[in-house]
């Protein structure tokens, strides 16, 4: 007598199940026969026994505490305790936690819902945080008001195996006591605290808000694995004590330069640079950096992030055109928008700018806008380059600096 065919169910791909299921729906024509039902049934039960025994799908936790979705804190105390037992014991957690009304909710003892919110605290750390210990990456969304005392609970326990952290909106001195493992953090709208976590960190960015007239300090001094970083400041802000970032490589920024802001930072191995800021003062600010090494520059990218402040274009570009000629050895000169395109491009044939007459020592110098590249020519073949550059890149053909000039504050605010 022939065996049944035995089918390992843990062993099955769940994506392979999913497959089965949609190809058996859509055979039926609407038209479901009762051994299709049976069918699908048996594939019902065993994607289901495969999904339970696949625990990396039970690892991912995301939680959105809004009570416009009608979502109260029980519904997602009973979700976090669900998600973590079909995890199992040791699995590594991914986690987005979003916190979106007021603080009063949660924490009031009168009010509805507050000790579920506590025991949803606690069920993510777990007792003496024997669950944050398991933490791979954590996400965290939380208003200004109430955010930071959540915070405090959470990211109070050692976490040796996060990875990746991005925190929004909280204003803590400091976060996590040991993060041996941590590579990837993204910090928007926080106060800049003592990262005590940065030493093993390669990728950093970090957004700081309007916090009044004084000053930002970014205490940078143990960033030395970091080879990513993104900053965007709007308000001035200013490195200190010295710190040497031996190891970046790609340095973003959006926001405003002052002359002291880098007076203290040094990057000897910088490559990369990207500068989107709405004062042209800003472009000679870094220049006079002398902690970084020009020369080795070969990518920048630059352009206006939304306005202008300056008095007029032509006093942007002026400021612009002090640090491009800095860059002698560049390869890639990247831009923003179709407008400071057409603006740099104008400058590469004005003989009266001077940029760039000669090909680095090492490849060439190419332009790039929008996924167009073309390599730039020099003496007379210049002119025929960047004709062929605008082509590629959908850019109007050759304007006087009038035209130009009148075309970009049409699409600017001052």
């Amino acid at each position: 007598m022939e065996q049944p065919l035995s089918i390992n169910n843990t062993r099955l791909p769940v994506e392979l199940l999913g497959d089965v299921f949609h190809r058996l729906v859509e055979d039926d024509d609407n038209e479901v026969a009762d051994f299709k039902l049976d069918n699908i049934l048996l594939v019902c039960k065993i994607w289901r026994d495969a999904a339970l025994s696949f625990t990396d799908l039970w690892s991912g936790l995301y939680i959105c505490l809004d009570r416009r979705l009608g979502q109260d804190e029980h519904y997602w105390l009973r979700y976090t305790k669900t998600r973590l037992k079909r995890a199992g014991p040791t699995q590594l957690l991914g986690i987005h936690f979003t916190f979106n009304y007021p603080n009063r909710w949660a924490y009031a003892p009168s009010m509805k819902g507050s000790s579920h919110f506590q025991q949803l605290i606690y069920t993510l750390t777990g007792p003496q945080g024997v669950t944050a210990a398991r933490w791979r990456s954590f996400e965290y969304h939380a208003p200004s008001d109430g955010g930071s005392s959540i915070a405090l609970r959470l990211f109070n326990f050692p976490t040796p195996h996060l990875r990746d952290l991005h925190v929004i909106s909280v204003h803590l001195d400091s976060l996590f006591p040991y993060t041996p493992r941590l590579t990837n953090v993204t910090l928007s709208d926080c106060s800049p605290p003592c990262l005590p976590f940065i030493k093993t960190v390669k990728i950093l960015d970090l957004l700081v808000g309007n916090r009044g007239r004084r000053p930002v300090f970014l205490y940078l001094c143990d960033a030395s694995s970091v080879t990513e970083f993104k900053l965007t400041c709007w308000p001035d802000f200013i490195v200190a004590p010295h710190c040497v970032l031996q190891s970046l490589v790609e340095f973003k920024f959006t926001g405003r330069l002052a002359i002291q802001s880098l007076e203290r930072f040094a990057a000897p191995n910088l490559r990369r640079l990207t500068l989107l800021v709405d004062s042209g003062s800003s472009y000679p600010a870094f220049a006079q950096c002398t902690g970084v090494n020009f020369e080795r520059l070969e990518y920048f990218h630059f352009g206006w992030p939304h306005r202008i402040e300056d008095a007029s274009i032509r006093e942007y570009l002026d400021a612009a055109q002090i640090l491009l000629k800095k860059l002698s050895q560049l390869q890639t000169l990247s831009f923003e928008r179709n407008s400071i395109a057409e603006l740099a491009l104008k400058l590469l044939v004005d003989k009266d700018a001077d940029l760039f007459p000669a090909p680095p020592r090492e490849g060439h110098l190419s332009l790039m806008l929008d996924g167009a590249s073309c390599p730039i020519g020099y003496g007379s073949s210049r002119r025929q380059s960047i004709d062929e550059f605008r082509q590629m890149a959908d850019l109007d053909v050759e304007k006087s600096w009038v035209i130009l000039y009148r075309k970009c504050k049409s699409s600017l605010d001052f």
